[in-house]
């Protein structure tokens, strides 16, 4: 996905790596660990892209489209809670604290 793109989903990482950069293309994190959730701002809270995202080797990941989201969080709130906190901490180990 692109910076400053609408997002409907939020995504898993399964296996590789995927980095994110800003919105001049400067990398700002590389995520490496199978389970890292990225991208559920935009889809749990209606934001535009903080960032823009590519695989930057052979990656798979698992598209969350908000509506399977909003289910999740019905079914199981804290693993939601869980995700949203992982995505927030994201944002705050970038340079910026996007």
């Amino acid at each position: 996905f692109a910076y400053g793109e609408a997002g409907y989903e939020g995504y898993l990482l399964v296996e590789g790596a995927m980095s994110f950069c800003d919105e001049t293309g400067r990398e700002i994190e590389v995520l490496r660990e199978a389970g890292e959730f990225f991208g559920g701002r935009s889809a749990l809270y209606g934001r535009p892209r903080s960032a823009t995202a590519r695989a930057a080797e052979r990656t798979v990941v698992w598209a969350l489209p908000a509506p399977a989201l909003e289910r999740l969080n019905m079914l199981y709130p804290n693993v939601l809670l869980h995700l949203r906190t992982v995505d927030a901490n994201h944002a705050t180990r970038r340079p910026d604290n996007r």
